[in-house]
């Protein structure tokens, strides 16, 4: 059985919480910034 999380915005990153706890009045979703990996030659 899985147990269904949500990433949420901290100070320090983020936190995985339960996504029956999520509450968007109080959280606010983690966007992570991805940069594309360079290639290794």
């Amino acid at each position: 059985m899985k147990l269904p999380t949500v990433k949420i915005a901290t100070e320090d990153g983020y936190a995985i919480i339960n996504e029956a706890d999520y509450d968007p009045k109080k959280h606010k979703p983690f966007e992570q910034k991805t940069t594309p990996k360079k290639k290794q030659k």
